[in-house]
Formats: structure tokens, sequence, C-alpha cells
């Protein structure tokens, strides 16, 4: 290792510290405000994009393996840290969104030491036992809990990137799915702040590639049920991807375990609270209902859709750079979509086939239900496929 490399090094990580620093020193205050999501938690937000990009930067220009990457990223932020430090103890407060839902579903959990509902699920209960955990350990969410479920991301996120990094993956193709990862976690973060499960649907998914490559299916079953459990309209795609997986593995377990997870919910809602509801109460599944839409104009209805997947439909953004929607927005799904029709152009028809069901079963649930947050569903959608299909090309069909 050179001088002239050292020197280089240390510039990079001390400008790198220094940026981290600054932005958390002039933000910090405004965690004076202790509700869990808006522009006052800005030193926070781009904490896991900031430990991505670095992750990749030093990987790439740097040389340094996946363990060197993630401790270099990590000593970037101390300093952050230390300012962050009388914040970290903050409980957060939500509006009534689904997060409230979640929080109160599992401190009913924890209060009543059960795992039981009141009544039949009115959001998917997967989140709420994953914050059972978390608030028999914190008492709450705060601050710092946010913070730790930020770096679990990052974790489990750099394991993906080195994977990708380590495969035969063409060179031009892994810098278009570093971009895609890095872009998405705008979206994540946004997510881990506010306190909903996307977040952490991703981030088992992103360990799903680490599980299939080293062929650990069983782990792998549970692991894509309990993403049922945190996100419904995963069902069918999920459903695909695992019965795809036995077709070259030929383990029965792995079905047992799967679709045992998932009617989880249903035996809760049926034999508990007697109402025959697969995941949450129709009531709500009717309340995200699009058919409405879908019946009174067709095709208007269907090309707006198709449009939010381009981050330009007139419905879903407001045109403007002031917007945080708009710029999370165009910034992925136009990418996604790109890379997609790229790929999709240019693969064999098993690969052409498999992708198409993947991206057909991943939208056609939320064509007709789902709303709220955009782009939530649109992200959700674009990133399980790509994780799900490079888990099947890369490390599934042929291995790298």
């Amino acid at each position: 290792m050179t001088f002239s490399y050292k020197y280089k090094l240390f510039s990079v990580i001390f400008l790198l510290t220094s940026l981290n620093f600054l932005i958390v020193f002039f933000t910090s205050d405004n965690l004076d405000n202790n509700f869990s999501f808006g522009p006052h938690t800005i030193s926070l937000y781009f904490q896991l994009p900031f430990l991505t990009l670095v992750y990749i930067w030093l990987s790439l220009q740097f040389s340094k393996n996946h363990y060197q990457s993630m401790l270099i990223a990590g000593l970037t932020i101390i300093p952050s840290l230390l300012i962050l430090l009388k914040y970290l103890f903050n409980e957060i407060n939500f509006y009534q969104e689904d997060n409230l839902e979640y929080d109160l579903l599992a401190k009913h959990f924890i209060n009543e030491n059960t795992i039981f509902a009141k009544e039949a699920f009115k959001v998917q209960p997967g989140y709420a036992y994953y914050l059972t955990i978390i608030i028999g350990i914190f008492e709450n969410q705060i601050r710092l809990t946010q913070l730790l479920n930020i770096i679990l991301c990052f974790i489990l996120l750099s394991i993906l990137i080195n994977i990708i990094q380590k495969s035969r993956i063409e060179k031009k193709e892994k810098y278009f799915i570093y971009y895609l990862l890095f872009s998405s976690t705008f979206f994540i973060s946004q997510n881990i702040l506010f306190s909903i499960s996307e977040w952490l649907t991703f981030s088992l998914g992103f360990y799903s590639v680490l599980l299939v490559k080293k062929k650990h299916f069983i782990i792998l079953s549970f692991v894509l049920g309990y993403m049922v459990l945190l996100r419904t309209n995963l069902i069918l795609i999920n459903t695909f991807f695992i019965l795809l997986i036995f077709f070259y593995v030929r383990k029965k377990t792995i079905i047992l375990v799967f679709f045992s997870i998932i009617m989880l919910p249903f035996l809760h809602n049926y034999l508990v609270h007697n109402e025959l509801a697969f995941f949450i109460t129709s009531k709500l599944v009717d309340h995200g209902s699009h058919f409405e839409s879908i019946i009174s104009n067709p095709s208007q209805y269907t090309f707006n859709h198709f449009l939010s997947y381009l981050g330009i439909s007139k419905n879903a953004v407001n045109f403007s750079l002031s917007d945080n929607t708009f710029i999370v927005s165009i910034i992925t799904l136009p990418f996604f979509f790109i890379y997609f029709l790229k790929t999709f152009l240019n693969s064999n028809f098993q690969l052409k086939m498999i992708l198409f069901f993947l991206i057909f079963l991943s939208s056609g649930v939320t064509f007709f239900y789902g709303w709220a947050y955009y782009p939530r569903f649109q992200l959700t959608n674009y990133i399980i496929s790509l994780i799900y299909f490079i888990n099947i090309r890369y490390f599934l069909i042929t291995k790298t």
C-alpha cells in the first residue's frame, strides 16, 4: 500500500466524515420535534443513502473487501452519532396512519402477554410482531430504534452488494444495479423513519440472495413466508418464487414451511375471532380497492397506472423539485423500468418468461388493491422483482 494510496484514502474518509458531521450538526436541532418522520428528520434520513454510497465507493474505488468497506463506512458516521446522542432516547409519535396501528398492536401483544390481537387483523401482523421485539427491549419506539433499523438495513443491503460484486454479472449491469439499489435507499430510509413495513421486507429480500447462494432453503422459505406477513401484496410473487425454487431443489419441506406461515393470519382471524379474512379484515381490503376506477374507465386507469411506474403520473406526484415524492420517484422508477426492459430484451426465452411473471404477479395485485404513500407499491414491486430475478438468474439457474 503506497503512501499516495493511504493519503488519498485518508483524505476521502476525512471529507466524508466531515460532510456527514456538518449536515447533522446543522439539522439535528429539529429532532426536538418527536414525530417519526418529516423535514425535521433530515439528519437521520440521509444516513442510509450515505452509508450505502460510501460502501459502494470504497469497495469499487479502493478495492476494499466487504468487512473493510463496512467498517470504514461505519467510522464515517461516529462523530455525527455523538451529536445525535441526546435525541436517541426520545420517544417518537405517529399520526393516525398504519405506523400507529402497528405500534398499538405491538404494545397490545406485550401488555397482554399474547400473540393474538383483540380483533381480526386490521394491518398485516408481520411488522407488529417485529415491533414487539423492539418495544419489548426499549419500551417504546425511539430515535435509537430508528437508527438501529437503518443499520440493520444497511448491513443486509451491503451483503447483497458484496454478493453482486463477486458474481459474474456483466460490469455494466452491476453498475446499473448499484445505482438502482442506491437510489432506492432514499425511499427505504423514509420508510424506516415513518415506521412502516416495506423497509423490513426489502431487508429480508436482500438477505434472501445470501440464503439462495448458500442453499439455505428452509430458512429461505421461512423468510419468504414472513415477508408475506409484512406485505400481503407479495402473496403471488412469493408463491411463484418458492414454487420455482421447489422445481429446482425438490425439497417438500420448503413448501410446507412457506404455506404454514402465510396461513397464520387466516387461522388467527377465523379460529380466534370467527371472521373469514385471509390476512386483514375485508372492510380494509375494500377501502384500498381500485375496482370502481377500473370499471368506470379501464383504459384511462390502466394508462395512469402504467405511468405511475415511470414516475410521471400526474395523479400521483406534483412535478416540483421541492416535492420529496417527486424526487424519490424520478430518480428510481424510470431507471427500474429501463433496466427491466433492457434485461427482458436481452434474455433468453426462459428468463423472459420468469421476468414477465415476476413483474406481472408483483404489479398485478396492486393494480386492483393498494393506495397511499406513492411510490410505495411501485418501488416495492420493482425492488422485490429485481431481487428475485437476481436470485433466479445468477444463483438458482446458473451458479456463480
